[in-house]
């Protein structure tokens, strides 16, 4: 097993405390502290006794191109500074790679990304209502898609000249699965396309699509698929767009466990840039693929084909 290293820093402190699991430390035990005797609180006999949570993290994983990686940019919420201590991420490169860090955007990828994205609200939300620890495994990468870009593919059957982006992802949620008993993948974001528009017909990009689901579900397990739309000012900005735009939006009528998540308007980061969600409308997109995940695993009606969904 990889070491875990987590560290902890406080904002506006110099205090920064790093535990690493690879071996144990000898160290001086500090003298006892005085016995103090207090009269115990016995709660009532009403009150619910907490059933213990398996052990192990709940994994993240984020794919697609730059709205999916965090390109956010402008005001924040000031709440967004502040790490929660359940939410971790698995670095796909940087210093820390293949060990759990504290989650803070931007998140770290195979690129580390250069603003906010929707990964850290989603996974806070989650880690708030299920009371688990949350790793996201970040695997997005800018400017890409299914038609080669950048030297780079998410076509999960195009090897040889270009780098795989799915066998990479494939790879760091493998890894982050591994890491500890008990982790689980429960979520898997997209926010992607811009990169194939004018590349790739609709109908070619919906196959793609199904094909990268399908596959994935059979290599790293059957999580919900959530999809984020891409900015919506950018898609009715040019007709071709809009095709797209569709398949991502009829995806859950082909796909079981697929849903569909509208973007926020008026929150991109402007002029000049309106292909991105600025850092508000990351943190809001973030929160409503949460709801939309809650709202997709929650079903009664027995649709469902992911296993875990009614865990909770």
């Amino acid at each position: 097993m990889r070491c875990v290293k987590r560290t902890w820093r406080l904002a506006a402190s110099v205090l920064l405390v790093t535990l690493t699991g690879c071996a144990p430390v000898a160290t001086a035990l500090p003298p006892p502290a005085p016995t103090v005797t207090a009269t115990p609180t016995i709660p009532a006999a009403s009150t619910p006794t907490p059933t213990p949570l398996p052990d192990g993290y709940d994994v993240v994983a984020v794919l697609g191109q730059s709205n999916a990686l965090g390109w956010g940019t402008g005001p924040d919420e000031p709440s967004a500074e502040v790490p929660d201590p359940r939410i971790w991420q698995w670095p796909g490169s940087g210093p820390d790679v293949d060990t759990v860090v504290p989650a803070v955007d931007p998140l770290v990828g195979p690129f580390t990304a250069s603003g906010v994205g929707p990964a850290l609200s989603f996974a806070r939300a989650y880690g708030a209502e299920h009371d688990r620890e949350v790793v996201i495994v970040q695997a997005a990468v800018g400017g890409t898609g299914f038609a080669p870009a950048q030297g780079m593919t998410w076509d999960p059957e195009l090897h040889g000249s270009v780098r795989n982006l799915y066998d990479e992802a494939v790879g760091q949620v493998r890894d982050a699965l591994a890491e500890g008993d008990g982790n689980r993948l429960v979520a898997v974001l997209w926010v992607q396309g811009e990169s194939d528009v004018g590349r790739i017909s609709p109908e070619g990009y919906a196959a793609e699509l199904d094909g990268l689901v399908a596959r994935l579900r059979a290599d790293v397990g059957p999580a919900p698929f959530v999809i984020g739309q891409m900015v919506p000012e950018w898609i009715a900005a040019d007709p071709t767009r809009g095709g797209i735009d569709s398949v991502h939006r009829q995806t859950a009528g082909r796909l079981p466990d697929t849903v569909f998540v509208p973007g926020p308007s008026g929150m991109t980061n402007g002029p000049g840039d309106e292909i991105h969600y600025d850092a508000l409308g990351q943190r809001e997109q973030g929160r409503r693929m949460y709801a939309a995940w809650r709202t997709l695993v929650g079903r009664d009606d027995g649709s469902s084909s992911w296993p875990s969904a009614r865990m909770w």
